[in-house]
């Protein structure tokens, strides 16, 4: 087996290269550069770039989206304060605004959710994935 040396004095066996696809172009996801860039980064590199465009075609405008030229990155979005049960329960949205399930008074954290299922619900009621689980049953992963 050879083995080549890395800048940081690292030896990495050339199979791994060839077994993870470290070397394919096709493989290796450009995580640096153009996709790790949030919306203020890219507004300040590309200044005609329009905040109400969607360049990822993801379905979240520039200016929203956590990562304007990455696809797969979303973040949370809270529920919209529109809805009329907001207005009945008052006591709720001040929770979710908090960053709070309005059930079990839990921190939300984004890494808790386990689809993009559970990431919607989260946008459409506030809850957290315990309490989704509990309402809606154990979610089956495809």
């Amino acid at each position: 087996m050879k083995l080549f040396k890395l800048k940081s004095n690292r030896s990495i066996p050339k199979t791994a290269n060839l077994i993870f696809g470290f070397d394919h172009p096709k493989l290796a996801r450009n995580i640096s550069g153009k996709m790790a860039m949030n919306w203020a980064q890219a507004k300040k590199k590309y200044p005609n770039l329009s905040p109400f465009a969607d360049n990822d075609r993801d379905g979240v405008q520039n200016i929203f989206d956590c990562r304007p030229f990455d696809r797969r990155r979303q973040a949370l979005q809270k529920p919209s304060k529109d809805k009329p049960a907001w207005q009945i329960f008052p006591e709720h949205w001040k929770r979710i605004q908090e960053n709070k399930c309005p059930i079990c008074l839990k921190e939300i954290k984004e890494p808790e959710f386990t689809s993009e299922l559970s990431k919607k619900e989260y946008s459409i009621s506030g809850m957290c994935q315990e309490c989704q689980d509990s309402v809606f049953g154990k979610r089956k992963k495809k």
